[in-house]
């Protein structure tokens, strides 16, 4: 499979899914161990008050690519700082990290 998330066609392609259950396909996050470690690093960055700039270099000078393999760009960052999925992700992190 690719390394990024499928799209509901190669869901559907992949799976041969009826017409009639096409739409109701549900979106399943599988944990992505160096992924959610890149998410962690690019918060704690941010909390110590980097620009998204300066996350989206680092993140490319290190060779960190996007999930879509892409470098990353301020918008980027923002964007996925911002997803409510990052977010829960954060939640139990930020419990862990301060115990």
């Amino acid at each position: 499979m690719s390394g990024h998330a499928l799209s509901q066609t190669e869901l559907i392609q992949a799976h041969a899914v009826p017409l009639d259950l096409q739409r109701s396909i549900p979106k399943v996050l599988v944990p992505n161990l160096e992924e959610q470690s890149t998410l962690r690093t690019m918060a704690a960055w941010r909390a110590a008050g980097w620009s998204l700039k300066r996350i989206a270099d680092e993140l490319n000078a290190s060779g960190r690519k996007s999930k879509l393999g892409r470098q990353w760009q301020c918008g980027n960052v923002d964007s996925v700082l911002k997803s409510r999925h990052t977010a829960r992700l954060l939640v139990g992190f930020a419990c862990v990290a301060f115990l």
